[in-house]
């Protein structure tokens, strides 16, 4: 029988740390953070922004 390399093995599991833990959800949520504040913001502005009639 032999392994299929499905798991752990296939995602590099060795490579997986608190450090690149920590790397990668800080930097996701600072990206949606960001993204989100932007998008609702440029949202809302297109709302409610008050038309000039000139």
């Amino acid at each position: 029988m032999h392994a299929c390399g499905y798991g752990a093995d296939v995602a590099g599991a060795d490579a997986l740390n608190a450090a690149g833990i920590a790397f990668n959800l800080s930097a996701a949520t600072l990206g949606n953070i960001v993204g989100g504040a932007v998008l609702i913001a440029l949202g809302y502005w297109f709302i409610y922004a008050k038309k000039s009639e000139a």
